[in-house]
């Protein structure tokens, strides 16, 4: 019996093919994904990663989520520890949510049911992002900014909500905030502050290396799509914002479509965060027993209610 190829193996090859058949495309739009990840996520990012590792390290997570705790504790049921992932998810941006997820979930410091439930919806685009990048500059919005912005994180949270109504009641999960198994308390080794801020360089360089190479191979992919294919320009830019955010937004805005057609297609491309994030976030997460699917569901969830919310906001002006 012959043994079936891969499709991972079969999409390696066309890939590869169409690198060799359309070499002007997949250069152009490798550049693009280079430019963007030097220009945009490398000083926006990186910055975020190297102080959230040091905050873990230096166990200054406990003090931070001391202060957000009282606040929190009325608006998610979350442990002390887990106010931190939401904090610095919210602030920071893909894939840092994710990794504090993991990162604390991997020390013992939240449950691994807490953690899945976190996951769900504190790893976003960071407001900055957002604001500047996407409202200001690429949409050109100067109205109702913090509204919109409003809309971006309420779809996560209700996205956090639904989680707990589909999976808390379930017996094979915990309560939120306890221990489980998957959960190992690591024992911290005595280290000068300089030897931590040495590693948690080292590793932030590792992980934003990697976020600029699913950058750029899924904006060559993008930039494939839109040489080759036909399509509609709004079916052009939902493809591309789910394949790679920046590069989505950066389709959709030069794209001749209405004002409010691109604002109805780049709020849920901003909520879901395109199949880049998703493998970023999955290269941060891999060492922890927190589930890429269940993510890729809620963040599904996300958009869809982010666009509800946004033909709403569309409606009522």
């Amino acid at each position: 019996m012959k043994k079936r190829i891969p499709l991972s193996v079969i999409g390696t090859i066309l890939f590869l093919l169409l690198l060799f058949l359309f070499p002007k495309e997949s250069f152009n739009g490798a550049k693009n994904g280079l430019l963007l990840w030097f220009q945009i996520v490398l000083p926006t990012l990186l910055p975020f990663l190297i102080v959230s590792n040091l905050m873990v390290a230096l166990s200054i997570t406990d003090s931070f989520s001391y202060v957000l705790y009282p606040v929190l504790k009325h608006i998610m049921p979350v442990s002390k520890n887990g106010c931190y992932p939401i904090a610095i998810g919210l602030l920071s941006g893909y894939p840092i949510g994710a990794k504090a997820c993991s990162d604390m979930v991997s020390l013992g410091q939240i449950s691994a049911q807490e953690g899945q439930f976190l996951f769900t919806f504190c790893n976003n685009a960071s407001p900055m992002f957002l604001l500047n990048y996407v409202l200001l500059q690429s949409l050109q919005i100067k109205e109702n900014l913090w509204l919109l912005m409003g809309i971006l994180y309420l779809s996560a949270f209700l996205s956090g909500y639904l989680f707990l109504f589909f999976h808390r009641s379930k017996r094979s999960l915990p309560d939120i905030g306890s221990r489980t198994d998957f959960t190992t308390v690591k024992k911290k080794e005595s280290k000068t502050f300089f030897q931590l801020l040495d590693s948690a360089i080292f590793q932030s360089f590792e992980i934003i290396t990697k976020i600029g190479g699913y950058i750029i191979l899924f904006s060559l992919l993008a930039n494939l799509l839109v040489c080759l294919f036909p399509f509609h320009e709004i079916i052009k830019a939902a493809i591309i914002g789910i394949l790679e955010i920046t590069t989505g937004i950066q389709y959709v805005t030069k794209a001749s479509l209405p004002s409010y057609i691109k604002l109805l297609i780049t709020m849920p491309i901003c909520a879901f965060g395109g199949l880049s994030s998703i493998a970023q976030t999955n290269s941060v997460i891999l060492k922890s027993p927190l589930s890429i699917t269940l993510y890729i569901i809620y963040k599904l969830i996300n958009a869809l209610i982010c666009f509800l919310l946004t033909a709403f906001y569309l409606f009522l002006l």
